[in-house]
């Protein structure tokens, strides 16, 4: 009992510190820093790079060579999510990962390497209770007991942090799973760490070529690794401070002149053209600024893309319900994808051939597809390549993709519905956040963002983070429903919010990659808004032109080349730069960023504190923009800088295994965060927040949540505060205080 209890502790210390990788399906922007987050930001990164790298860590070659040739594929195998047909063993699919193991070795006639009769052999000599489905952890103890003797805490947990952080990203896998069984994709399998642990244990006694030493620890290459990172933390902030340097002294200039339009009287603002709420998403940032310039009757807004509405998600195809809502909360509603009735009949088809196609491929069929097959993807390929634009409207037409088409409904699976309070209160939280509660324009549009891309496994971090990685089209178009609703509208009214009767709220979807944006049709609209609408289309258009100029010129892409031919070709591994170059998020009115050219950097949160009485709103945009916005930082920020530690390689040898992850070649550990292609223009930086908002009620919201007390205090984010009254800046993170206070002396507070 006391050695169960011995490696129950390790466990429980080893656990948070590995790292966090959702499945491919389920793939969005996570820190994989989050448990060093209770750490300074320098202390932090140094240990986490040390023990992600391995660095002066030695494990045993043969061991690690002939682990991944025999054990990979079985346990790729185990936690297939259809990416392959089972044989006669998947009987010991419910009784866990270390019996499947056992049961893979003891009977399969595949394996015939030398290492491979080791551990079948190996086998063979355990006692029959540590081969029974629940036996890995007296394996494990009894291991442990011989190697180490029966009292050598620090030796245990040395070894057993060696074996599972040399294949961290399997063993965060695992460990994910075993918390989180709902991002299986398709198929829960029953998996736990220490199932993990006991295969990693069996096999390296096994086939180590020294028992006592296969795991060594060079200090001096630790300790030279150590100092490296020390240097390259201190470059890393100089450039950091060089940079928000040049940003504050933007913001400065931009706080003085609103002081001097505050001197004079204000003007009743006239009814805006129209209005558009974007995802606080950096990469609509140029978008917006471009927008107003060439409409500068066009009012925008930002705020989080998943519109406050919370829900899971089935769409046309797909046998899994997925998030659409924040990672950080749980969906309550459900609500599943359906053709309109002019367009379910081509729909229906569309899905009965490809469940033809998928049955065909488990039977006597296959040699026949494996022929033909090989036509058809051919002229698929000839169609992106030449006649993109044909090939496109095709795509949208027969596969009815919710991005870009018009034929699609959702529809709330039974007792998962909305009340009309909670309606209510949904667009009244996203309004009330933007400081809007009259003075409405003609037409609302609510932009959500996705990206099409082609042949990416990385296709989820490329969308709405606010929607884990989903397009944001579907919460946009029920928000809209909700807003159009007469019921819902005499509840805002109660509630002080007055939307006239002839504004009209539609939805629409901005293609990050392909930079193209649709505008959802609505029938019986009115000529005056159906007028706005062609409008709205024309100067969304030359927006997007200038704005693909703007982003091409970023990256230093030609300018001839076309997005979407970026979004279809199938050997592009940059179709778009994603969050590049993601450096700063403001919290405030339009007033404080509009006409500033923050090149692409900055969320923008649409946030008025002059309505915020109490503070509700602040913590309403502050507890669902910051998390998603420091992850995706830091996300970035850790795969560009530490790439060895955090980051994924090259895209050109990844593999997708199991439906889950990503390898390179066919063998290896899982790849963790971003790929080498999508941060080699990411200059690493820490996200510097502005906050417009009284004192008191930043700091209250602050103290609310243990994370972001950790991120800010520990100043792995660096915040200011912009006062509302004054147009003052306030630093409120240590180190930007220092920084600045004397360069800035006489205009911070």
């Amino acid at each position: 009992m006391e050695h169960q209890q011995e490696l129950k502790e390790i466990l429980r210390e080893l656990r948070p510190q590995l790292p966090i990788q959702n499945p491919i399906p389920f793939f969005v922007h996570n820190n994989p820093l989050q448990y060093w987050e209770k750490f300074k930001f320098e202390q932090g990164i140094a240990a986490s790079c040390l023990l992600y790298e391995r660095a002066g860590i030695q494990v045993d070659r043969t061991f690690v060579r002939e682990f991944e040739d025999i054990v990979i594929p079985v346990l790729s195998a185990y936690l297939d999510q259809g990416m392959r047909r089972w044989s006669g063993q998947s009987h010991f699919l419910e009784q866990g990962l270390w019996s499947w193991f056992i049961s893979f070795v003891k009977y399969s006639s595949r394996q015939k390497s030398k290492s491979f009769y080791k551990i079948k052999k190996g086998l063979d000599s355990l006692a029959l209770e540590t081969l029974s489905f629940d036996g890995a952890e007296e394996f494990i103890c009894n291991s442990l007991k011989i190697r180490f003797g029966p009292r050598n805490y620090k030796k245990k947990y040395f070894y057993i942090k060696s074996l599972l952080f040399h294949f961290k990203g399997w063993s965060g896998m695992v460990h994910l799973l075993e918390s989180n069984p709902q991002l299986f994709p398709l198929q829960k399998k029953k998996v736990s760490l220490i199932d993990w642990l006991a295969i990693l244990i069996m096999v390296e006694t096994k086939l180590s070529d020294s028992a006592e030493d296969s795991v060594v620890v060079d200090l001096e290459l630790r300790h030279r690794r150590q100092d490296e990172l020390n240097v390259q933390i201190q470059g890393i902030k100089r450039r950091e401070f060089a940079f928000y340097g040049s940003i504050i002294r933007q913001f400065k200039s931009q706080l003085d002149h609103l002081k001097q339009l505050k001197k004079t009287e204000p003007l009743q603002s006239p009814r805006s053209f129209a209005q558009v709420f974007f995802c606080i998403d950096d990469r609509e940032e140029a978008l917006r600024r471009i927008l107003e310039k060439v409409n500068p009757q066009i009012e925008t807004f930002g705020t989080v893309g998943f519109f406050g509405v919370d829900v899971s998600i089935k769409s046309m195809g797909q046998l899994v319900f997925q998030p659409s809502c924040p990672p950080v909360i749980q969906p309550r509603k459900k609500v599943v994808e359906t053709a309109l009735r002019e367009t379910e009949p081509l729909a229906k088809t569309t899905r009965n051939l490809a469940t033809a196609f998928n049955h065909t491929k488990l039977n006597l069929l296959e040699p026949l597809i494996a022929l033909f097959a090989p036509i058809f993807y051919l002229v698929s390929l000839l169609l992106r390549s030449s006649h993109i634009g044909f090939y496109q409207r095709l795509k949208n037409k027969v596969l009815k993709n919710p991005n870009k088409s018009h034929g699609l409904n959702y529809e709330f699976v039974p007792g998962f519905f909305y009340s009309a309070e909670e309606k209510a209160k949904i667009v009244m939280d996203i309004l009330k956040s933007a400081g809007l509660k009259n003075n409405f324009a003609p037409v609302v549009v609510m932009m959500a963002h996705g990206a099409s891309t082609t042949n990416n496994p990385f296709q989820k971090s490329y969308g709405c983070g606010a929607c884990s990685g989903q397009s944001g089209f579907p919460n946009a178009k029920i928000f809209c429903s909700f807003a159009n609703d007469d019921q819902i509208r005499e509840l805002l009214k109660e509630k002080g919010y007055l939307i006239p009767k002839d504004t009209l709220f539609l939805a629409a979807h901005h293609d990050t990659c392909s930079d193209e944006i649709m505008i959802s049709d609505k029938k019986g609209m009115a000529e005056v808004q159906a007028s706005i609408v062609e409008q709205l289309r024309l100067d969304f258009k030359e927006a997007l032109k200038q704005n693909t100029q703007v982003r091409f010129g970023r990256f230093n892409i030609k300018p001839t080349e076309s997005p979407l031919h970026r979004s279809l070709d199938w050997s592009q591994p940059r179709p778009e730069y994603g969050h590049s170059k993601v450096a700063l998020v403001v919290f405030g009115p339009r007033s404080l960023t509009c006409g500033l050219d923050l090149d692409g950097r900055a969320f923008l949160v649409s946030y008025d504190p002059a309505t915020d009485v109490d503070g509700a709103e602040l913590e309403f945009v502050i507890m669902n923009a910051l998390p998603v916005c420091a992850n995706i930082n830091l996300d970035y920020f850790t795969s560009g800088a530490f790439p060895e530690a955090f980051g994924s390689g090259s895209k050109l040898p990844m593999n997708i295994v199991s439906g889950i992850g990503l390898m390179t070649g066919s063998k290896s550990d899982l790849k963790i965060g971003l790929a080498r292609q999508m941060v080699d223009q990411h200059e690493a930086l820490r996200l510097l927040a502005f906050v417009c908002c009284k004192k008191e009620h930043l700091l209250n919201t602050i103290s609310k949540s243990s994370r972001l007390t950790n991120l800010i205090n520990n100043e792995w984010i660096h915040l200011m505060r912009i006062d509302p009254v004054d147009f003052s800046l306030e630093p409120i993170t240590q180190e930007i205080s220092k920084e600045f206070s004397q360069e800035f002396a006489d205009e911070l507070v």
